[in-house]
């Protein structure tokens, strides 16, 4: 691998990185706040909000995982694609 190449995957891996920390306390968050309202005397419609914010938090994170795969499959040769399981 080249040292151009090399850095621009360490740019994004350390982006997408910083993302993934910043979205999965998101999720901790949206979750908890699932919880609070599951036990509290909250209406349905009020915990199918707090649902939905959850499946939208958890959503971004799966793509931001899935653009990081693919961002280590680009660097991958042909015979080391063979070998990886991204998902």
């Amino acid at each position: 691998m080249t040292e151009r190449k090399s850095a621009k995957r360490d740019r994004k891996s350390t982006k997408n990185g910083d993302q993934m920390k910043s979205q999965r306390q998101l999720m901790h968050a949206a979750h908890d706040e699932l919880e609070k309202t599951m036990k509290s005397a909250a209406s349905e419609d009020e915990v199918r909000a707090k649902y939905a914010q959850l499946e939208k938090v958890q959503s971004e994170f799966s793509k931001l995982r899935f653009e990081k795969v693919l961002a280590i499959r680009a660097i991958l040769t042909p015979e080391q694609r063979l070998n990886f399981k991204g998902m």
